[in-house]
């Protein structure tokens, strides 16, 4: 069935901040040179909302779900052309959220070309 994935971002500032919308993730495995997405996608795709969330200190986003093929699709239901494209294999993965912001990207309607990551292992 598979472990349950959980990550979350939360504001550790005194300050209120901003990020990008919930949405904006990815679960990546390393191959023998590069970090790829799990995720393949239908040839329709919209593209993605690009609005800012406000966060209060000690708030922020928690992402949980069933780490298999069928849990991480579901997992990005807000995008339904999105789904795992490949059966998930052990190794060396990461989670990726590509929503961080800074003034410049508040004033450039939230694009950003850097993200945080957390990596994880998994054992089949």
């Amino acid at each position: 069935m598979g472990e349950t994935l959980a990550a979350t971002l939360e504001n550790v500032s005194g300050e209120t901040n901003t990020s990008g919308n919930k949405g904006k993730f990815d679960i990546q495995y390393r191959d023998s040179d590069r970090w790829r997405t799990i995720f393949g996608r239908e040839d329709v795709f919209a593209g993605w909302s690009d609005e800012g969330v406000t966060h209060e200190p000690g708030e922020g986003f928690r992402w949980e779900f069933t780490f298999s093929q069928d849990g991480a699709s579901d997992a990005v239901r807000h995008s339904p052309t999105y789904h795992v494209c490949a059966p998930l294999s052990s190794g060396e993965y990461r989670f990726v959220y590509w929503g961080v912001t800074s003034e410049k990207e508040a004033e450039n309607d939230y694009e950003t070309d850097y993200g945080v990551a957390a990596r994880f292992t998994v054992r089949s």
